[in-house]
């Protein structure tokens, strides 16, 4: 099988729309695809039976954005229940929160002479679920106030720059608790950026399932590394592109595929949870 587990349309902050992603994934030859935009299901829900049409077998999947310790975590979520309460109100208050953040943001600037408006930054997330600083950071360029987004991050929006607010985001074990809630499974995200094997460890504790042992990213001494905790703790192993789209062409989509076992560790880890959640 051919499996991707960690993608991002324009539902968040990539390049493709949701059709646009599943095109893709089909003339890629993948089976097992999942869509995790950040802290949204709005770009799964838009192709879920499209997928289903086509041969692509479609996960539902979110990345959610947490803070502990001044850290960012961010937990990957699938097989959730998609009408779950709990859930959605989770998800719609981090988007809430993003927005009220951009604003803050967008106001900074102003006081700065850098007239951009919350309107023009909506456009170009193309009113979609997320707003975040990379929206405000091309309406910097397009308005000519900088020269690319690496320098709008520099000099004004990054953190503990002059037009910086923070983000206001969940503890991980609240997020932990609302996916498991929902019938989900919760997943570390990119775990080689964590600080420090100890914040994993911290995760483990807090009851997250899945370390993402198969990142793209990851070298073989990685992929080991994770492996070997998630054999420890017996911790689901998923993999992911994290593929957002590269205007650059220096991402391949199509090249990365996680082993086949990722998908019949999940659905074993789902069974489960379901016969867990029946008695």
């Amino acid at each position: 099988m051919k499996i991707d587990l960690h993608t991002h349309t324009t539902y968040s902050d990539g390049r493709n729309t949701p059709k646009e992603l599943i095109d893709l994934a089909k003339k890629n030859h993948y089976d097992i695809f999942a869509i995790t935009d950040h802290d949204s299901i709005s770009g799964y829900l838009k192709v879920n039976d499209y997928a289903e049409n086509i041969g692509i077998t479609l996960i539902p999947g979110a990345e959610i954005s947490t803070l502990y310790n001044n850290n960012d975590i961010h937990i990957l979520a699938y097989f959730f229940d998609i009408k779950n309460q709990e859930f959605l109100d989770m998800l719609s208050f981090i988007q809430d929160s993003r927005k009220n953040r951009a604003k803050k943001i967008i106001d900074k600037l102003n006081e700065l002479g850098k007239n951009i408006t919350f309107e023009e930054v909506v456009e170009l997330s193309g009113k979609t679920d997320l707003i975040g600083r990379p929206h405000i950071a091309r309406a910097l360029v397009n308005k000519g106030y900088c020269n690319n987004i690496q320098e709008a991050f520099y000099k004004y929006i990054g953190n503990d720059c002059p037009a910086y607010y923070p983000k206001l985001s969940l503890n991980p074990i609240e997020v932990i608790d609302i996916i498991k809630k929902a019938g989900g499974i919760s997943v570390v995200a990119h775990p080689f950026q964590l600080e420090d094997e100890f914040v994993l460890l911290e995760l483990i504790e807090m009851g997250v399932q899945g370390i993402e042992v198969f990142y793209r990213l990851h070298t073989n001494e990685q992929i080991k590394f994770y492996g070997d905790i998630a054999d420890k703790y017996n911790l689901v192993k998923t993999g992911g592109s994290d593929y957002h789209g590269d205007p650059k062409g220096r991402i391949v989509f199509g090249d990365y595929s996680a082993p086949d076992s990722v998908y019949e560790n999940l659905l074993k880890e789902k069974e489960k949870i379901d016969g867990t959640n029946k008695s």
